[in-house]
Formats: structure tokens, C-alpha cells, sequence
């Protein structure tokens, strides 16, 4: 069983939500870690400043010098990386409920930065994670991009977290054994970007065998889980409350 004391992580995306629970409980549980966002530049050193052994590195997924930045900064300041948690990423709304309104720009957007990004900054993680012996890849990817029912939003958010949950296999297959790389794949979380989605909320609400959704610890108990149980890998792991078996 792997420890995380004193393992060093990356949590991209974790000044709100899912990435920041993910970033307390790491943290909680003897990881130190780099708080990171794009915006909530305060939010995110007020985070750091408050866990036991963190910084703060603003920077972007989709910009690719933002990644080399992040990874660089990383090392420079711990001296190693050994988890690395994709958890940052975009999403959008439909404008009407005809799937053809969503144009070519607002597609490449989403791929280039929940994809291209979440590849970018996993390839420049990469070596540093292979010194390591114990790398941890863990991306944070949706329901959505397994189960097309429980998506209701975007079918360009599906489609790039469909992506990401093939490039886990791929990590998976070819990191080894140096690395380990897995997918959770979330139903509808409460956080503060979830709050306003009334009718994936009432879906899940209605239609799971819980009859509820989720909370951010229903996702970070599974990363803790993930990282000590070292025989894991390649798998994508819904979290959906069993709204996949209805």
C-alpha cells in the first residue's frame, strides 16, 4: 500500500469544488501539495497558506507554457513530483436544446482545453513522475463521457471527457510500471459551478437508486483510495450515485 507522506501533488483546478476538496484531503493526509487555478489568484494562496505544506502556481491547462511553468515551478520548490490530479477543466451550456447550434469554435474550445490541455501538462509531469517509482496520473473526467444519459449540458464536454477517459487507458498501458493512471468519473457534485444546473440536478435526484447527488468527498476519498491501493490502474471509475445501471 502506497503512502502519501510527504508525496508531492498536483492538483490542477483546486481553489473551488472538487479540486480543492481532492487538495485538503491530500494534504490532510501527509501530501504536500500545488494549489493551482487560473483565476482566484487569492483564493488559491489563501489555501496554500492555510494547508500544512503547499503552494499557490497560477497558471492555465490550455496554455502550453503555463504547463511547463507549473511542472517547472513544482520541482523547483519540492524537489519532486508523484501525483499529478487533472481535475482542471471547462465546460458549456447549450444555447437551445438543438445540438447543431454549438458552433466549430465553441467544440475546439472545449477539446483544446480539457483534452490537448490535460495531455499537455500529464506529458510535461511525465518524466518527473517515472523518477519518482510511485507516479500517480488521476483525471477527474464526468459521467457524461461514458454515459451519454446523464449529460445534459454539452455533447462537446461529453465528447472531451469521453477523450480523456481513452487517454487514461493509453497512460495507463504505456507509463508503467514506473506510474500508474486512472479516471473518476463523477455524477452531479454539489459545488458552486453545479448549483445552477437544475435539470442534471433534478435528474439525478430523481432517477439514481440514492435518489441524491454527490459531494466533493465522494470524489477525494476515491483519489486517496486510488493512490494507496497500487494494484489499481487503467480503470475509469464512475461515481454516479448508479445512475449508469438505471
Amino acid at each position: 500500500m502506497s503512502t502519501l507522506k510527504n508525496k508531492v501533488a498536483i492538483v490542477t483546478g483546486s481553489t473551488s469544488g472538487i479540486g480543492e476538496s481532492i487538495a485538503q484531503m491530500l494534504s490532510n493526509n501527509g501530501a504536500k501539495i500545488v494549489i493551482n487555478s487560473v483565476q482566484s489568484i487569492e483564493k488559491g494562496k489563501k489555501l496554500a497558506s492555510e494547508l500544512k505544506n503547499a503552494i499557490y502556481i497560477q497558471g492555465s491547462i490550455g496554455v502550453e507554457g503555463d504547463c511547463k511553468r507549473i511542472v517547472e515551478e513544482t520541482i523547483n520548490h519540492f524537489g519532486q513530483l508523484d501525483i499529478l490530479v487533472n481535475n482542471a477543466g471547462q465546460t458549456m451550456r447549450l444555447k437551445s436544446d438543438d445540438i447543431c447550434d454549438i458552433s466549430n469554435a465553441d467544440f475546439s474550445y472545449l477539446l483544446d482545453t480539457n483534452v490537448v490541455g490535460t495531455w499537455c501538462i500529464t506529458r510535461e509531469a511525465i518524466p518527473h513522475l517515472k523518477k519518482s517509482g510511485d507516479g500517480n496520473i488521476i483525471n477527474i473526467t464526468s459521467c457524461a463521457g461514458i454515459d451519454s444519459a446523464s449529460g445534459s449540458s454539452s455533447i462537446a464536454y461529453s465528447v472531451s471527457k469521453a477523450a480523456i477517459n481513452q487517454l487514461t487507458k493509453y497512460l495507463a498501458r504505456h507509463c508503467g510500471p514506473e506510474i500508474r493512471a486512472n479516471a473518476i468519473a463523477p455524477g452531479v457534485i454539489m459545488t458552486p459551478r453545479t448549483e445552477n444546473f437544475d435539470e442534471a440536478v433534478n435528474k439525478f435526484k430523481t432517477r439514481t437508486p440514492l435518489k441524491r447527488t454527490g459531494a466533493p468527498k465522494d470524489i477525494t476519498e476515491f483519489v486517496v483510495a486510488i493512490i494507496k491501493s497500487d494494484y489499481i490502474n487503467g480503470e475509469i471509475i464512475l461515481v454516479d450515485g448508479g445512475f449508469a445501471t438505471v
